[in-house]
């Protein structure tokens, strides 16, 4: 009998639990969809709404990280696999030249909750997903090349019929204190538009 010291029986079962891992690793690369062709345009836009802050904080999905005073609120309806989680550099979401702050996963449903650190004019705008990437290392010179492959791709901005209804379902203009207030309301239209097994 090995000793309580003996490392023998633990050499014995390394092997087994790296086959284990590797197996496990395999299930979870297989249950992965691939990564969509990009730029790929955003699928649906169910509602949008502007908002003004009174208290602004730095978006830090971007590089420079600048001051957000103002913004958009979106929710869009997309291609699941673009929004999958991955533990790698992802499809980044795109309005005109700035990035989007993704606040739900929504992988499941493909319904995504997100915002714009800026006013956007939507009728002149695109909303696509751009060259997988981390949204931190996007500047405005990415953003700037990730439109123009838009452009070249052929993605338009959404109809302004598809525009108005989702102005009309988004309100007026919101006037938030804070980042806390903002997030609240984001959290909020997660529970309204996203089903209860996709809220994460």
């Amino acid at each position: 009998m090995a000793s309580p010291r003996d490392p023998a029986p633990f050499k014995r079962l390394a092997p087994r639990w790296l086959l284990l891992a590797a197996a496990c690793a395999l299930l979870a690369a297989a249950a992965m969809p691939a990564v969509p062709e990009t730029p790929a345009r955003a699928g649906t836009l169910i509602l949008a709404q502007s908002f003004t802050l009174e208290e602004g904080f730095p978006f830090q999905w971007s590089a420079e990280q600048a001051i957000v005073h103002e913004g958009t609120i979106l929710v869009l309806e997309v291609d699941p696999a673009l929004i999958f989680p991955r533990n790698a550099a992802e499809p980044v979401l795109y309005v005109g030249h700035h990035v989007a702050r993704r606040i739900s996963q929504g992988d499941a449903s493909g319904r995504l909750v997100a915002f714009v650190p800026a006013r956007v004019d939507l009728e002149r705008e695109r909303i696509w997903f751009g060259s997988p990437e981390l949204p931190e290392r996007v500047d405005s010179r990415l953003a700037r090349r990730e439109a123009s492959r838009a452009v070249a791709a052929g993605i338009v901005p959404f109809s302004a019929a598809a525009i108005r209804s989702a102005t009309l379902r988004g309100g007026e203009e919101a006037t938030f204190a804070n980042r806390l207030e903002l997030l609240t309301a984001l959290h909020e239209l997660v529970l309204e538009y996203l089903p209860k097994d996709d809220r994460r």
